[in-house]
């Protein structure tokens, strides 16, 4: 599976260029290469019905068939479909057909349009689909198991298709992490599907699905989509892990039981909520208003780490209850999130530097942040559920940093991220702290260069390190590809030392 996930399509065989005809024996190669079929017989299916195909298909006297190129939108392919066991359907252009109650093993689609086809009570064991469209297609109450999705080509889309009822157990999503390897699959449902033994690890979980009365046991599942699982049938234990299943490269898992994981749930889902430093349906004026509006995630967290903050002034006795106050009356003037969220960062800066620096680290001494895939309550990170999933946590982080204490007081920092299309961040500075600004940062040719704060166990940065905010003096420190860029992290393995 591997090998075909990542051969390049530009020299195969194209449904976008009729010159690329399969009678060229190197491409005819590479075809069978694609849909992982060795001794098998192509055939073209260009300008061909479903019944000429089939006559086609029955003069291959043995091995597995490759159907490329067929144009068959809103065509019955009940008859052909037997025909297909153990075969492939290549660079074929097949919306709307018609599969419903056909039985056929093992199966692959490589790079075909099945957009809205008719699946429903098909028996489909092995059904592998290589980015393959199939966009609100009907699986429903089909037999999945054993199947495959791999995102390739920038084909693979799962937009609003239908699992529900689906047998999808053993089914497995390779879904990479460049752009032509993704799996869209926005709104698909798998209501009360058979999840049994399946591997969602590398499934693009964003609430948007409907997994009700879905049977989960031995089933994979990303940290990050533990808050979006609603309703399921946990019958057996459910599997944490960072990435799809590889058998010659061992990744971290956790193994939880339906009560772990139902507790982990319930945990996750406190700290999900969206929510300022006060009550949203208390808001009283204009400014609590915009805070709580929709899609102001962004105010809300600088709201709520500001009052974080600021307490911890106060209890310093450090705080300025007139700088507070006058702090206030130039936040009300603000009439947009853009006013708002300078005039906290602002008041940010200000406590930052009243309080100083509250992080230190002995010669030596290093300590990790990583991005929070699965935020969770304190009272979560303790115990032997925990300890178990800190492995699986720090694996499934895009982004990471070292922080190690030198002998002068200075901090060298390392780090590196990777963001859409595989583009890549670094991180590299011997830092310090400057007192005027708040900020642990390295001194440019124009002067100081502010670059990250460490608070709350958390890693702040100044700049993502990507050229869309990043100043060219702080280029030389940290930097970023265009699709990539350091966001904040945490330090996951402080409630283990607390």
């Amino acid at each position: 599976m591997a090998v075909i996930l990542h051969l390049v399509s530009a020299v195969l065989l194209s449904a976008q260029s009729q010159a690329n005809s399969p009678s060229n024996e190197h491409r005819i190669d590479q075809a069978l290469k694609e849909c992982g079929i060795t001794g098998g017989h192509l055939v073209d299916a260009r300008e061909f019905s479903p019944e000429q195909l089939a006559s086609q298909v029955k003069a291959v006297k043995a091995g597995p068939v490759v159907l490329f190129g067929a144009d068959l939108e809103k065509q019955d392919m009940t008859a052909l479909a037997p025909m297909l066991s153990g075969g492939c359907i290549i660079d074929s252009n097949l919306p709307s057909s018609n599969w419903a109650q056909a039985a056929i093993k093992n199966l692959t689609f490589v790079r075909t349009n099945l957009n809205a086809g008719k699946f429903s009570g098909a028996q489909l064991p092995g059904l592998r689909l290589i980015g393959t469209g199939a966009e609100a297609a009907d699986f429903s109450g089909a037999n999945l198991s054993g199947g495959a999705f791999v995102g390739a080509y920038w084909q693979a889309n799962l937009s609003k298709a239908d699992f529900s009822e689906a047998d999808m157990s053993g089914f497995k999503f390779s879904c990479g992490i460049t752009m032509d390897e993704s799996c869209n699959a926005g709104e698909a449902s798998f209501s009360k599907a058979n999840l049994a033994g399946a591997d969602f690890a590398e499934f693009p979980s964003w609430g948007s699905h409907s997994f009700v009365g879905a049977k989960i046991d031995n089933t994979r599942l990303h940290p990050r989509a533990v808050v979006y699982f609603e309703g399921l049938d946990l019958v057996g234990d459910v599997i944490l892990a960072a990435a799809a299943e590889m058998d010659d490269y061992p990744l971290p898992s956790a193994r939880l039981t339906a009560a772990d994981f139902n507790l982990l749930k319930e945990q996750a889902s406190q700290m999900s909520q969206d929510e300022p430093a006060f009550d949203c349906l208390r808001a009283a004026n204009k400014v609590e208003n915009l805070i709580c509006a929709p899609y102001e995630s962004a105010l809300r967290r600088l709201d709520k780490d500001m009052a974080k903050l600021w307490s911890q002034v106060r209890a310093s006795g450090k705080g300025s209850l007139r700088e507070q106050r006058a702090w206030l009356r130039s936040r009300s003037e603000c009439d947009d999130r853009t006013c708002l969220a300078r005039r906290y960062e602002e008041r940010i800066s200000d406590l930052f530097v009243t309080l100083g620096s509250q992080f230190s680290l002995a010669p030596d001494a290093s300590v990790e942040f990583d991005q929070d895939v699965l935020p969770l309550p304190p009272v979560a990170r303790q115990g032997e559920v925990y300890a178990r999933l800190l492995p699986v946590l720090k694996s499934a982080s895009f982004q990471s940093a070292t922080l190690t204490g030198r002998e002068d007081g200075q901090i060298d920092v390392t780090g590196d991220a990777v963001g859409g299309n595989a583009h890549m961040c670094s991180l590299n500075v011997q830092a310090r702290y400057d007192l005027k600004t708040g900020w642990y940062g390295a001194d440019g040719e124009a002067g100081f260069v502010p670059l990250f704060r460490v608070w709350d166990n958390r890693l702040f940065f100044r700049y993502s390190g990507n050229l869309g905010d990043t100043p060219f003096e702080a280029g030389d420190f940290i930097s970023c590809g265009a699709r990539a860029g350091f966001s904040t992290m945490r330090d996951l393995s402080a409630a283990l030392s607390e």
